[in-house]
């Protein structure tokens, strides 16, 4: 999924999601305030990825987002700093390549050995003709 950056369009686009999302149009007609607000905490999260701040907007991102509701049996978890992180593995059918032009490292401590070491990641997996950038957004610690 594309994601936005510039705020106008995100409110633009948050409004519109939530009028339109999946029939919430039908649901709004109700006037049921808690069916609604058990809708709305259903499906905000899903509209999250979406959007970042427009700091990044140079990244031009595009995301691969999965989201399963109570799918703990197959939910891992990996540490970043500290912090448990989870995630799903995907799988890529053997013989096919995700269509990856480019990785933008974000800002770190060891931004130039994260990027060497992404690049050797993506030469290990057959994409040796990425390009791996780092981004303009400074560091703050």
């Amino acid at each position: 999924m594309e994601v936005i950056y510039d705020k106008e369009r995100t409110v633009r686009r948050i409004r519109t999601s939530i009028i339109t999302f999946s029939g919430l149009e039908d649901l709004l007609a109700e006037k049921d305030v808690g069916r609604i607000r058990a809708e709305m905490k259903r499906r905000l999260p899903k509209l999250v990825p979406r959007f970042k701040d427009d700091g990044f907007s140079e990244e031009n991102e595009w995301r691969f987002v999965i989201q399963k509701e109570n799918d703990f049996e197959h939910v891992k978890f990996r540490d970043a700093d500290g912090v448990l992180v989870p995630y799903l593995e995907v799988a890529v059918p053997v013989g096919k390549r995700l269509p990856i032009k480019r990785v933008t490292v974000g800002p770190g401590k060891n931004q130039e050995l994260t990027m060497r070491s992404v690049q050797l990641f993506l030469e290990a997996k057959g994409y040796e003709k990425v390009p791996v950038d780092p981004s303009a957004v400074p560091y703050r610690s």
